[in-house]
């Protein structure tokens, strides 16, 4: 019996989800593609791969050697199909407002920077304790929970002297906004909460230490790249976004004054959404 072809709706959805990814700037992009096919990979081995990228913060104390990695390449891989579906919604308009503000090298360096720096804050936090107090910090975490708590952190803290935010259309100091989120994502869904909380303090760090600059490749490194012929071909690449002149996180979008429509607002509007929107703080 011939092969049928697929029904019409799982082509619809699959050109609906291709359009989409191919709407996003490349470093998001980049990020999301390498998630979903590591995740495939996962699933194939019988979830064996995901247990050599996870991350055990007891284990990266005891043995930071063999581990050293792990903060790395825990960031990409997720426990399950479900948990990377919604880690992914939400990372996507996180990653498209990052890149418009840092350029596509600036947010590729940004997204790795803070993963790993939220995973080792994560291993201090459960892992020192863990060692006297079995079975704390023995279990093995991954995924993109971190960074999005960071950007969200950042964007939230940073700009106007007095802004809000809103959650279920309900208007809140944009500080409390990421610690809002974390304490209802916990008791609503379970999300793991130190992995969550270190994202948050993450981006505390990130905001008071000039972008983690200690730990970052300078700006006018990208510039340079982009100024050369390597530059050019990297300008072909659909969407690119070069090195940008003086932005700064975060943005408003046209919520109104000092008021942003927040993440759970940008989610809604991922599909197929442009940054027409927004505007930089010292634009």
């Amino acid at each position: 019996m011939a092969d049928q072809p697929p029904p019409s709706y799982v082509r619809s959805l699959g050109a609906f989800i291709a359009k989409w990814h191919f709407s996003l700037p490349p470093a998001t992009a980049f990020i999301i593609l390498v998630c979903v096919a590591l995740q495939i990979a996962n699933i194939a081995t019988g979830w064996v791969l995901g247990g050599t990228m996870c991350l055990a913060p007891v284990q990266l104390i005891l043995h930071p050697i063999t581990n050293a990695l792990r903060p790395f390449t825990s960031i990409f891989i997720h426990p399950s199909g479900l948990y990377l579906i919604f880690n992914l919604l939400f990372f996507a308009p996180c990653g498209k407002l990052l890149e418009g503000q840092q350029g596509t090298l600036g947010a590729l360096q940004a997204i790795i920077q803070i993963g790993v720096v939220a995973n080792w804050i994560y291993t201090l936090m459960l892992g020192l304790p863990g060692l006297v107090l079995s079975p704390i910090g023995s279990e093995c975490r991954a995924g993109l929970n971190a960074v999005m708590y960071a950007l969200m952190t950042v964007e939230a803290n940073r700009g106007a002297l007095i802004q809000t935010r809103r959650i279920f259309g309900v208007p809140l100091p944009g500080a409390i906004y990421p610690y809002l989120l974390l304490i209802l994502t916990f008791l609503i869904f379970g999300s793991p909460f130190f992995v969550n909380l270190s994202g948050i303090l993450c981006g505390v760090l990130y905001i008071h230490t000039s972008e983690l600059s200690y730990i970052s490749i300078p700006k006018d490194a990208f510039s340079y790249i982009e100024a050369s012929s390597l530059g050019a071909v990297l300008h072909r690449i659909p969407r690119w976004v070069g090195v940008p002149g003086a932005l700064e996180l975060p943005v408003h979008d046209a919520a109104g004054p000092g008021e942003s429509q927040g993440l759970l607002g940008r989610v809604r509007g991922i599909f197929g959404r442009r940054d027409a929107g927004y505007t930089p703080v010292n634009g």
